[in-house]
């Protein structure tokens, strides 16, 4: 089934949602390539391009994969565009992908940011982003 697109910069609502409009599975793809090792087999103390991981949360997937630059990650987690943060899914670069893992995997960081591919994604605390960028505060 397929859910409903939350317009640009809104948060998504519906009873997969969490406190706020957060999403529950903000995640990526277990078998996701972080440098030398899958998402799935990081832990506290590895870096991911040299920012240090506090946590792994692993999260039971319940919304679309999508792909952006070769990041296999749910359409609802959070990357920067254009000095903006917005929704994987609302990326101009990103597309859907049929690939639905039953679980998908979010690290916690060190200043709350880290990059893959060369985009920058906000990490499973997204909270201090929606208050940098107003666009995606919710109401």
């Amino acid at each position: 089934s397929t859910k409903p697109q939350a317009p640009p910069g809104q948060p998504p609502t519906g009873p997969h949602y969490g406190y706020g409009g957060k999403p529950v599975g903000t995640c990526f793809h277990p078998e996701q390539l972080i440098g030398n090792k899958f998402i799935k087999d990081l832990e506290p103390g590895d870096l991911i391009n040299g920012t240090k991981i506090l946590g792994m949360v692993k999260l039971k997937l319940d919304e679309d994969m999508y792909s952006l630059n070769d990041v296999r990650v749910t359409g609802t987690h959070k990357v920067k565009y254009n000095n903006t943060w917005m929704y994987v899914s609302n990326h101009p670069e990103s597309f859907k992908i049929n690939d639905k893992p039953e679980f998908v995997y979010v690290p916690i960081v060190k200043g709350g940011t880290f990059i893959i591919n060369n985009n920058e994604f906000a990490d499973y605390d997204d909270e201090h982003i929606e208050t940098l960028n107003n666009k995606l505060k919710v109401a």
